[in-house]
């Protein structure tokens, strides 16, 4: 009985691997090579309590597309007739009005996809909901156009093509190297690809005609990914291998003109670079109704990671702000100088050959006249955080603290003092207390708001405003975050749409009246302001958005994470 038990409970798990294996086969990552030197994609749509909470950003970015749309009909307008240009833009703005855009399309809305290369062509791999919906709008096109899609096929896969330079002889039995965008409808998927050559084995790799022996998915490699940095299945996910990626750039763009030798001493420097930032991986760690967290993950060679992780500085609250806006970093300029000066030495005993590598020689020596000025700095600056709790862009008004990390605080106030004088006699003292500052040179510079100022064993704080007093002493008694950031950004939704605004405001813009003569540069802004607005507005639903750089164990990592109202 035990030995059935252990036998059925083998089947059903064997059971299960082969239906989820089959159930994967049908993915668009399934059709990514296990070699691919980047891949991008999704194993499971978004959770749908995410996509209903986002329902209303849908139809903001969908109105302001046809707003958008709308405007470069007019600017076009205004540079001749061209019946399939307008036929086309027409037939784009009519689907824009849809309730269900892309399904008016044949397209999935929340569907699955995948982006890799095929030796060394990028292709693009996405999930129909109606693949002879699609193919209706590809008829659509061509008939509201008057313009036909060329078409040829490998095998019994039919496909349309649009050559992207002079071409001649056969499309499928032989190079003739010409490059085409192809596009085909293989299974439920729609397959766009580069084609660079036009040969029938590449276009069967390119198209997934021919599955790959081995795919990203079958390797379980991003799977592992996800595994290392609690990625989620859905969402997008990232993997990039540099060392790959540069050979397959090597291989394709392998210069004419040098000799064996020098292409051999490139190759190896090249590929030494990118040997010290092997992978690039990112992906979402939750996506639901009230919050989004994504992230990505540079890894480094493990002896460079240990060489950078004591950069970073811890700086007292960075991170911590929950309204306003905040933004700052923490680093330690010594250890950035001791770093810079390892590399220096490094690359001065042993200079790049290869001629493509010259600048980094030129730059690696600049940097090293830069170093005595960062050791001298270390011992004042660690860091700095700037907190503004109220902004008004119309009158230029803020309220807010600038804190100083600094490893001798009151050494800094005796270095400011050469250029305000005023803060000998505000008795600055190393206790947290915060002291009222008169300061003639701020009024001259048009802040005429009360300035406070305290000082710490670990920092030196400034507020603005007439209620900045504990808001100043807090700012120096906060702790620091846990892993300090190297770098940080944070602002809730209000002050971030409202500078958004402000700058779109600002943009100079080509008028309707004048888009004729126009230049490009604003004909261009004028036609993208719809969509900028919108993307301000979207924050309107933000409670708070952050986005943090850190040096963890492992490499740079950096993180952005959105909480909704």
């Amino acid at each position: 009985m035990k030995k059935t038990a252990i036998a059925l409970a083998l089947t059903a798990a064997l059971a299960a691997c082969s239906q989820k294996e089959a159930a994967q086969e049908g993915i668009p990552l399934a059709f990514a090579p296990a070699d691919t030197a980047f891949v991008y994609g999704n194993l499971e749509p978004a959770p749908e309590s995410f996509v209903r909470a986002r329902a209303a950003w849908v139809e903001q970015f969908k109105s302001a597309a046809l707003q958008s749309l709308q405007r470069a009909q007019q600017s076009l307008a205004a540079q001749g007739e061209n019946a399939a240009r307008d036929a086309l833009l027409t037939l784009v703005g009519e689907r824009l009005q849809e309730p269900q855009t892309l399904a008016s399309m044949g397209l999935a809305f929340n569907g699955l996809m995948a982006a890799y290369e095929v030796n060394g062509s990028p292709v693009l791999r996405l999930q129909l909901s109606d693949a002879d919906q699609f193919r209706a709008f590809i008829d659509t096109l061509q008939t509201r156009t008057g313009q036909t899609i060329a078409q040829d096929s490998v095998g019994d896969q039919p496909f349309w093509y649009l050559p992207l330079q002079a071409t001649g002889g056969s499309t499928t039995d032989e190079a003739v190297g010409s490059a085409r965008l192809i596009a085909a409808i293989v299974g439920e998927h729609l397959v766009v690809a580069l084609q660079p050559h036009t040969q029938a084995e590449t276009l069967a790799a390119l198209l997934g005609v021919e599955k790959p022996a081995q795919s990203i998915i079958s390797t379980g490699a991003l799977t592992k990914v996800h595994e290392i940095y609690g990625y989620q299945p859905y969402g997008g996910s990232l993997l990039v291998d540099t060392q790959r990626a540069l050979t397959t750039w090597l291989n394709l763009a392998a210069p004419d003109t040098q000799d064996a030798q020098a292409s051999v001493v490139c190759q190896g420097e090249l590929q030494s670079l990118a040997a010290k930032a092997p992978r690039l991986v990112a992906g979402t760690l939750q996506a639901s109704d009230s919050r989004y967290t994504a992230a990505a993950q540079l890894e480094l060679a493990s002896d460079l990671a240990a060489q950078l992780a004591p950069i970073t500085a811890p700086v007292p609250g960075l991170g911590s702000a929950t309204s306003g806006i905040e933004m700052g970093l923490g680093i330690h300029l010594d250890q950035l100088a001791g770093f810079l000066q390892k590399q220096a030495n490094a690359v001065s005993a042993t200079p790049y050959r290869c001629e493509q590598l010259q600048p980094l020689n030129e730059a690696i020596a600049q940097v090293g006249q830069a170093l005595p000025s960062l050791f001298a700095t270390a011992g004042f600056f660690s860091g700095i955080r700037v907190h503004l709790d109220a902004i008004d862009t119309e009158t230029r008004q803020l309220s807010g603290t600038l804190l100083i990390a600094s490893r001798n605080p009151m050494a800094l106030v005796g270095l400011a003092q050469s250029m305000l004088p005023e803060l000998a006699s505000a008795g600055i003292a190393p206790d947290g207390k915060a002291r009222p500052l008169q300061s003639p040179t701020a009024a001259m510079l048009g802040a005429d708001a009360p300035l406070w100022i305290a000082s710490s064993d670990k920092a030196l704080a400034i507020g603005i405003g007439a209620d900045q007093q504990k808001a100043v002493e807090d700012a120096l008694a906060a702790k620091a975050s846990e892993p300090a950031p190297l770098q940080y950004y944070g602002a809730d939704g209000v002050n971030a749409a409202r500078l958004m605004q402000q700058a779109v405001a600002n943009m100079e813009t080509a008028s309707p009246a004048s888009i004729a003569g126009g230049d490009p540069q604003q004909q261009l802004r004028y036609v993208l302001e719809p969509l900028l607005l919108a993307g301000a507005r979207m924050y309107e639903d933000v409670a708070f958005t952050r986005l943090q750089y850190v040096l963890d164990g492992q490499g740079l990592q950096v993180q952005q994470d959105v909480q909704f109202k």
